[in-house]
């Protein structure tokens, strides 16, 4: 809705004319149906951002993990599975949960 709102701020009153005209002729069902378009499409999106959120926590989860390995290896003199377990993290924080 907002999103709508936004671009609405950039009509004018031509375009507001051209849109009340177009409703005129607008059937109750066409409408309805744009409607449960635009509700479904919310929920998608609202989906995928969880899907997303989940997804960045979990790789975010397992790069402390790695990272705290990391830290242990490194205090016990470990530094090159130390520097193993950062490069992991490293690896862990590039991705994009896009692709």
């Amino acid at each position: 809705m907002k999103m709508v709102s936004e671009s609405m701020k950039n009509l004018t009153s031509e375009d507001l004319k051209n849109v009340a005209e177009q409703l005129k002729h607008a059937r109750t069902e066409d409408m309805l149906e744009v409607g449960s378009k635009m509700a479904k499409a919310h929920e998608e999106i609202a989906a995928i951002h969880a899907h997303t959120d989940e997804e960045i926590t979990y790789k975010l989860n397992e790069a402390q993990m790695l990272k705290n390995q990391g830290n242990d290896l490194h205090n016990q003199g470990k530094f090159h599975d130390a520097a193993q377990k950062y490069l992991f993290v490293s690896m862990e924080l590039n991705f994009s949960p896009f692709s």
